[in-house]
């Protein structure tokens, strides 16, 4: 059995070198045709040591698939490198059909939104992750409708932070490092974390203490402007102290 195996790869090989021969009298660049013969032969093996494992649908699913991605990357996005990269890996994940979903999350965000390619693939595989645990549960449509809204807030405040987080490259950390607009800022936010540690210690403490130790009155008062920055967001706050010190006022 395993030699007549052989012998079919061994002619579906020469067929396919047949066909990408062909190809060289078309207009298509000879290394791109050498790239993608290597990649439909490494699924022609990979099929075949699916085939193995697989019922005939799972063959014709990966058969599908295959032909799917190459229309879609090689074909449509033009993109023959990149399909040589994510054709490999599907050869490769097939047999571990939960894994695929990552990698078609890696593929829509590469082809599809490159320039945040990075940030969209780590977002869509945490969807991935747990959609495949809720949709296990998809019985419970409140838990699913609940699973989508809250997964859409998420990715709208998710998603800024991870751009801004990752819009310096590692290469290039040193060198924003140096910058003085970063130094500057840098230094700020450590001495303004430094003297408000400072203020806590020196007053925050004291006042605490004295806040669950004593009684009198208008301790309820003063509680609650205690509890008030609390409720106040940051920016209003921050609005407020530049109206008090920012430039041109009387201190």
């Amino acid at each position: 059995m395993e030699g007549v195996e052989i012998r079919k790869i061994l002619l579906l090989a020469g067929g396919l070198a047949s066909l990408h021969a062909i190809f060289l009298l078309l207009p298509l660049d000879p290394g791109v045709n050498a790239i993608l013969f290597l990649a439909n032969l490494v699924a022609l093996v990979g099929g075949a040591i699916h085939a193995r494992s697989l019922p005939k649908r799972g063959l014709y699913a990966y058969v599908s698939g295959y032909v799917a991605l190459e229309a879609i990357v090689a074909g449509v996005c033009g993109e023959p490198l990149l399909f040589f990269l994510i054709g490999l890996l599907y050869v490769g994940l097939f047999s571990r059909p939960k894994l695929l979903g990552f990698l078609g999350a890696f593929t829509f965000s590469v082809l599809f939104v490159s320039p945040y390619w990075f940030q969209t693939t780590l977002l869509l595989s945490l969807l991935y992750a747990v959609g495949v645990h809720v949709y296990e549960r998809r019985e419970n449509r409140f838990l699913f409708a609940s699973f989508v809204v809250g997964f859409l807030l998420l990715f709208s405040i998710v998603f800024p932070l991870l751009y801004l987080m990752l819009q310096s490259q590692p290469q290039t950390l040193l060198v924003r490092l140096k910058e003085s607009p970063f130094l500057e800022a840098l230094l700020n936010s450590f001495g303004t974390a430094t003297a408000t540690t400072l203020i806590v210690l020196l007053f925050g403490v004291p006042l605490a203490y004295a806040m669950v130790r004593l009684e009198f009155r208008g301790k309820e008062v003063i509680d609650s402007l205690i509890d008030l920055p609390i409720l106040i967001p940051q920016s209003v706050a921050g609005i407020a102290l530049l109206v008090l010190l920012g430039p041109k006022t009387p201190v």
